[in-house]
């Protein structure tokens, strides 16, 4: 997939092997990081391989790991998630907006029928506005 091929090109620019190995510009930056995950450097290593592999971090995606799963791209799936439910509701409303403005109105709500494409036009704008 798409989003495979970037999350690794990204992981490449990343250049981590250990936290041994890790330097950092500004020496003070580096002692104070250092000092910050002192005792922690395993977690520390184990979370940046996740992110890098995964592209997020969370306690489902570690167990994954731990559990031997490929997490590769995983980290994205929630956005993929939300980006296809928004589309769809948009889709909804530029199909109410379709039936609203372009074909017949029969509302039976209004007795002759002509507020009714005003008050479900402006119901429909407002609904695709908040999308």
């Amino acid at each position: 997939l798409l989003e495979d091929r970037e999350l690794e090109r990204q992981a490449t620019n990343l250049d981590f092997t250990s936290l041994a190995n890790a330097t950092c510009s500004n020496q003070r930056d580096e002692a104070r990081i250092r000092a910050d995950i002192a005792g922690f450097e395993s977690e520390v290593e184990i979370a940046i391989l996740i992110l890098m592999k995964a592209g997020a971090y969370d306690d489902s995606l570690r167990r994954a790991y731990e559990d031997g799963a490929n997490i590769t791209g995983l980290g994205t799936t929630d956005l993929v998630v939300k980006t296809s439910v928004a589309t769809l509701l948009w889709l909804l409303c530029a199909a109410h907006c379709f039936a609203v403005f372009v074909l017949p109105d029969s509302d039976p709500c209004f007795e002759d029928g002509t507020q009714s494409v005003f008050v479900q036009g402006q119901v429909s704008v407002a609904i695709c506005i908040s999308v």
